[in-house]
């Protein structure tokens, strides 16, 4: 009896041993995004696919505003973002991910890569262009 029990222990550890390292990646897994541009020569128009879940409008909104207005005094980064001049926002669920249109002035892409990162920090990094 003693011995069919430490069976059943040493089968139950495996299980949880074997289901530890799934756990572990996918808890390590950055997400991703994907930020595209058109230069219309006075405003630039984006379009960023962030690999994060979509949440709605509460989320869409904070994100717009996180765009919009002047980032924190000190940040990891040690960078204060300026606020960006936005139109033509939507933001949407795209594949159950949130996806971004608007259109900013040129040379905006380090606030916007900024502010964005504030918002979504288990994306590694935005890569939106500033022209």
């Amino acid at each position: 009896m003693f011995l069919f029990k430490i069976l059943i222990a040493l089968t139950l550890l495996g299980s949880i041993n074997a289901a530890v390292p799934n756990i572990r990646t996918s808890l390590e897994r950055r997400a991703t995004q994907s930020c595209h541009t058109t230069n219309h020569g006075i405003f630039i128009s984006y379009s960023v696919l962030i690999g994060v879940p979509y949440a709605g409008k509460t989320d869409c909104d904070d994100t717009y505003n996180a765009l919009t207005h002047a980032g924190p005094m000190i940040s990891e980064q040690g960078y204060q973002w300026d606020g960006v001049p936005i139109s033509n926002w939507q933001c949407v669920e795209q594949n159950g991910n949130i996806q971004l249109w608007f259109n900013a002035a040129a040379n905006e892409g380090n606030d916007i890569n900024a502010a964005l990162e504030s918002r979504y920090p288990s994306v590694s990094s935005f890569n939106c262009p500033g022209s």
